[in-house]
């Protein structure tokens, strides 16, 4: 309870060292209000405006705000000034190579070769790095293995079902198969949805 303390004081007289590693490019100046806050994330608004502080390991995002060593129970206030940032007492001046860039580039020759590519070594990172429990199973059949129980067993083929028909151009019937199927606070089937969608768009 001590080390807490000491550290909470610490963190209010802007003694700890911290460190600002990255911030999105699409952070907007102004005093935000405490919106809601978990384990990993800790959310602000202004004037409808979303923006996170979040730990490393989330990461870069375009509203993201990464901060070595801020433990993430004690942030408390954001403000987002003209070239810094300030969370609770402890400010931090905005480097310019550590503004996440979420913009794409369209200026590059467009390669088919490359494109193919790189739409491979995608899969294979998402196979690689994706949870067990994660929808990866669309990409490699193998890690249906981790789904063990009946229940599981109908979960992933409801997910296959679904997007097999939104994949294949039956929106409506894909939607309504994947629509609250998962696990988590957002379920992984409104996940696959939202990324069709914007792919779509």
């Amino acid at each position: 309870m001590k080390g807490k303390t000491v550290l909470k004081e610490n963190l209010e007289t802007n003694i700890y060292e911290l460190e600002l590693l990255s911030t999105g490019d699409r952070l907007r100046i102004g005093n935000y209000k405490l919106h809601s806050r978990f384990r990993r994330v800790v959310n602000f608004v202004k004037d409808g405006y979303l923006t996170s502080i979040v730990t490393e390991e989330v990461g870069r995002g375009p509203i993201n705000i990464v901060i070595k060593g801020f433990p993430i129970d004690y942030v408390k206030a954001l403000y987002i000034g003209d070239g810094f940032i300030a969370v609770n007492k402890n400010r931090f001046k905005i480097n310019k190579n550590l503004i996440y860039t979420s913009k794409i580039d369209f200026s590059l020759e467009f390669s088919r070769n490359r494109y193919i590519n790189n739409l491979h070594t995608l899969r294979d990172l998402l196979i690689f790095h994706s949870p067990e429990r994660s929808l990866s199973f669309l990409l490699d059949e193998r890690r249906e293995e981790y789904f063990e129980t009946e229940f599981e067993r109908a979960f992933v083929n409801r997910i296959k079902a679904g997007a097999g028909k939104l994949l294949s151009g039956n929106i409506e019937t894909g939607i309504s198969l994947l629509k609250g199927v998962g696990y988590g606070l957002t379920p992984s089937g409104d996940d696959f949805i939202s990324g069709v969608l914007s792919g779509l768009y």
